[in-house]
């Protein structure tokens, strides 16, 4: 085949419409990306061009194309014929250079899609764009490995150009948000605008821009609410902290001023009730100390010259009502009354919840009531000790009552008959049962038996049933309570279920 025949495409120069897309139009990164394209089209007519087995056509004098990157009929003075490896090596080259001219149109392209880059680094970027032209020179040259450098250094400062505007845009940001947190207007207008000069279309940096523009008015806001706290006008000054929220939410610190706000209005109350409390105590207006002191326990609950103002109108006031139901209800429990003392302590505290041997008195008469109750329950009905589980109770509340270490007779003489009761109740009785051997035989806590003609078993003291049942005959039940020497107990069926 003539290589005069041969289509060679002139390589196009890459970067010069990357140069267009510096303007921020919304179908430049899809001519971006239609660039690569040609790229990678171009590079496979190249290929085409160097396959050893392309057709052969006859022999003309002219091709004629309308395509401008089609030569006319080359002769073998305008372009050297190449070795295979030459060939391949000329090929791998260009085709590196065009790979490194997309990526760095890629690069340039995500620059200017996301940073007004000639507002704050118009120099660089000429200096990387004027690389990117050398380096389609030297492609138009054919000199590819120096074309793929030059493409390489332009992207590497596109690349460092987007590094450097993601740092300027967090650090201008920064120093937008504390020069507010500061209450510095002029510092965060400049930064926020610095942002806008690299990214005019970032929210945050707008949101900031109008934060700081009403920075004035809660500066002007915060330093009414602080005049309302020096003069003491807490309900003003929170006001004021309100009006401040109001115009921005997000001011630093208000939580924390307001908090401060209301601590010192509750110390200020306070102050005052303490002083009205203990006026009112010296003029004998017990009623109306009372009133102030409580007043200041609901603000600071354990305040304790609030709790010693309480206990001097006690000591001033009520002291001899109180110190006659304390003998009463102490008399009372040395006659183991325990529910009348209890009721006495009560009465106590009714006049005043917070004296403590009124509390205590009445924790312990109700605890000496209840397990009294308890006791005498257990000793009023015995016969339910043959149920296991109501005897492990027993056993416990005996247990209970003895360390409660009560001086008291009657309480300690029900005590030990109990005691001694649940003991006995917890030796086994040996009780014979009697039947016919035909009888099925259930046992109330102890369960099936079986038939048998006598059975001796071993039972706790106390309330058993034993119920009887064979075919043809109508179950028999009995009811017996087991006591030491028991007799023998006969269950079998003996009437029979007419037909």
């Amino acid at each position: 085949m003539s290589d005069d025949l041969i289509i060679r495409p002139t390589p196009p120069p890459l970067s010069h419409m990357a140069e267009q897309q510096r303007t921020r139009l919304p179908w430049a990164r899809y001519v971006g990306l239609g660039l690569v394209a040609v790229l990678a089209l171009s590079g496979m007519l190249w290929v085409f061009t160097l396959e050893p087995s392309a057709p052969t056509v006859q022999s003309q004098p002219n091709i004629v194309s309308d395509d401008p990157a089609v030569s006319r009929t080359p002769s073998s003075s305008d372009e050297p014929q190449r070795a295979p490896f030459d060939a391949l090596t000329f090929e791998r080259q260009r085709k590196e250079a065009q790979a490194a001219a997309a990526t760095f149109i890629e690069a340039q392209i995500a620059l200017t899609d996301r940073f007004e880059v000639d507002q704050w680094a118009q120099a660089a970027y000429r200096d990387a764009n004027q690389l990117a032209k050398q380096g389609d020179q030297a492609f138009l040259d054919e000199s590819f490995e120096q074309a793929t450098g030059y493409y390489g250094e332009a992207q590497q400062k596109v690349e460092a150009l987007q590094a450097e505007g993601e740092a300027l845009l967090l650090e201008y940001l920064a120093a937008g948000n504390q020069a507010l947190d500061a209450r510095q207007t002029d510092d965060a207008e400049r930064a926020f605008a610095d942002a806008l000069r690299i990214q005019p279309d970032n929210k945050a940096a707008q949101h900031g821009v109008e934060r700081a523009s009403r920075l004035p008015l809660v500066v002007e806001a915060l330093r009414g609410a602080r005049n309302h706290e020096l003069a003491e006008r807490w309900a003003d000054a929170l006001a004021a902290y309100d009006t401040a929220a109001g115009i921005d939410s997000q001011t630093a610190g208000l939580d924390a001023l307001r908090q401060r706000t209301a601590q010192l209005r509750d110390d200020a109350v306070v102050r005052r009730q303490l002083s009205e409390g203990f006026a009112a105590l010296d003029a004998r207006r017990f009623e109306e100390a009372k009133k102030a002191f409580r007043a200041v326990l609901a603000i600071r609950p354990g305040n304790e010259v609030a709790a010693g103002g309480l206990q001097q109108v006690a000591q001033k006031s009520e002291l001899g009502l109180i110190a006659a139901k304390q003998r009463s209800a102490e008399a009372a429990a040395a006659e183991e009354r325990w529910k009348d003392a209890q009721t006495l302590y009560e009465e106590v505290l009714a006049i005043d919840a917070n004296i403590e041997f009124a509390k205590l008195g009445r924790s312990r008469m109700a605890q000496l009531a209840d397990m009294q109750d308890v006791l005498q329950r257990i000793n009023n009905e015995p016969d339910k000790l043959s149920s296991a589980k109501l005897y492990g109770e027993a056993r416990e509340i005996i247990a209970e009552a003895q360390a409660l270490e009560v001086q008291a007779p009657a309480f300690a003489a029900l005590l030990t008959t109990v005691a001694d009761l649940v003991d006995s109740y917890g030796r086994p009785v040996a009780v014979t049962l009697l039947s016919d051997a035909q009888t099925e035989v259930l046992l109330s806590s102890v369960g099936k038996l079986g038939r048998f003609d006598n059975k001796t078993l071993e039972l706790r003291p106390g309330e058993y049933t034993v119920v009887g049942s064979q075919n043809g005959c109508r179950d028999v039940r009995h009811h017996f309570v087991v006591r030491p020497d028991m007799q023998p107990i006969t269950i079998r069926c003996n009437e029979v279920l007419s037909q």
